[in-house]
């Protein structure tokens, strides 16, 4: 699915940066692609070590906003901290982070098959 993005979308952000979007914005775009069955790709290499590391790894490799929900509050072996904190569109939220600073891009459903 990555390969489908356009040149910029793929482009993985510097870590550290600073937000690309607003929390508004980011609320927005994430509101949006949910109303428009959009679906989502983490294009932020796994930055995070240890622990965290296994966490984002999972989150990660979601890409439906049901799929992202199913992990919130689930503890992973040898951690305290959920998988996904807050939802979706928890203003201070993980996933809201993450498409503020465009660790995470929104793709287009497929058309409908005729």
């Amino acid at each position: 699915r990555h390969a489908l993005l356009d040149r910029l979308a793929r482009a993985s952000p510097v870590r550290g940066a600073p937000a690309a979007f607003p929390v508004n914005k980011a609320l927005e775009l994430i509101i949006d692609a949910m109303k428009h069955g959009k679906t989502f790709v983490f294009v932020q290499p796994n930055p995070k070590q240890g622990k965290s590391a296994v966490r984002y790894a999972v989150c990660s490799a979601e890409t439906t906003f049901a799929g992202l929900e199913a992990l919130r509050g689930q503890h992973f072996a040898g951690t305290r901290r959920p998988g996904l904190v807050g939802e979706v569109t928890t203003r201070s939220g993980d996933f809201v982070n993450g498409v503020c600073r465009r660790y995470v891009v929104f793709v287009e459903p497929p058309p409908p098959v005729l």
